[in-house]
């Protein structure tokens, strides 16, 4: 039972941390958390956004997380780093629940809140996966 408190404990302070993260995100004034170019390009996206997230093995858990991408590619050198052999999603979250993009680094990030991502699904060459639920 010692072993099962610590785990939920350490679960109760990684919540913590990532609504204490949104919600700076959600107060953040977008003209000075994003440019120009990047509040230009997250207004041009289509509704619902399609985004990607690359996991491997060490992070399998954390599907439903707040940073995703655009960019497959990117996804998937995230999945394949360190010599893994990880996993990349798809998901579609509505613009309202889009919290920021970033263009630096080349990796179109796209930080979201988690809650709202619908339709998580793994992504295969040929589109076709399984639903988590």
């Amino acid at each position: 039972y010692k072993y099962a408190g610590h785990c939920d404990r350490h679960y109760i302070a990684r919540r913590q941390r990532q609504i204490w993260i949104r919600d700076r995100f959600r107060s953040s004034d977008k003209s000075l958390l994003m440019t120009a170019e990047e509040r230009k390009r997250l207004d041009e996206l289509d509704d619902p956004v399609t985004v990607y997230r690359g996991v491997t093995p060490y992070n399998a858990k954390s599907v439903k997380a707040m940073s995703w991408t655009l960019d497959y590619e990117k996804a998937l050198w995230f999945a394949k780093r360190f010599d893994s052999d990880g996993t990349v999603y798809t998901a579609e979250i509505e613009k309202s629940h889009i919290l920021a993009l970033f263009d630096g680094r080349d990796e179109s990030e796209i930080v979201v809140e988690p809650a709202y991502l619908l339709n998580i699904e793994e992504y295969e060459e040929e589109n076709i996966g399984f639903l988590l639920t």
